[in-house]
């Protein structure tokens, strides 16, 4: 257990410093004001809802794990992290959205005050993917030995990202 929470450590922390930072550069202000960025970047991401749709459905293998296969190195995992969660605009969004709203008009010190709420929103986020990964450990190999679960899940996955890649295609802003 003590082993799993080191290597889970490096994965979610550094990944989740990019939110804060970004927001107080301004990347999502400057995307909401240029139209052009936005509708290119939302087109993308419909193509690529889609595209995930078509290879959910038609996959048909199950789930195997090789154990023959090579072990990734941790700081390629690291790096994986941290790119998903560059390239994921919910947390940003929050901490430019929502996090400002706790924010007291009389504080002395703004800044001391977001950073302290992003530390303890990182910590909440990092107790909740711990039981995340605890819980996933245990449901997996119910999973991985049903075929038929396999393929509905698969399916179901198909289903919503055409379903999400729909709404954001006809999303105004």
């Amino acid at each position: 257990m003590v082993g799993e929470l080191q290597l889970l450590l490096p994965l979610v922390a550094p990944s989740a410093y990019f939110p804060p930072v970004s927001q107080h550069l301004g990347t999502i202000v400057h995307f909401a004001q240029k139209c052009h960025c936005f509708q290119g970047i939302k087109w993308v991401g419909v193509v690529y809802l889609f595209y995930l749709a078509w290879t959910m459905w038609h996959d048909s293998g199950g789930l195997t794990f090789d154990s023959t296969s090579p072990q990734k190195k941790p700081q390629q995992i690291v790096m994986k992290a941290i790119l998903i969660n560059l390239l994921n605009p919910k947390l940003t969004l929050f901490f430019l959205a929502f996090l400002p709203l706790f924010i007291s008009p009389y504080t002395a010190s703004p800044v001391i005050e977001m950073v302290a709420m992003s530390v303890v929103f990182m910590l909440i986020t990092l107790i909740i993917f711990v039981l995340y990964g605890l819980l996933a450990n245990g449901v997996r190999r119910q999973v991985v030995n049903s075929p038929g679960v396999v393929a509905w899940l698969q399916r179901s996955f198909a289903v919503a990202f055409v379903a999400l890649g729909i709404r954001l295609a006809l999303a105004e802003r």
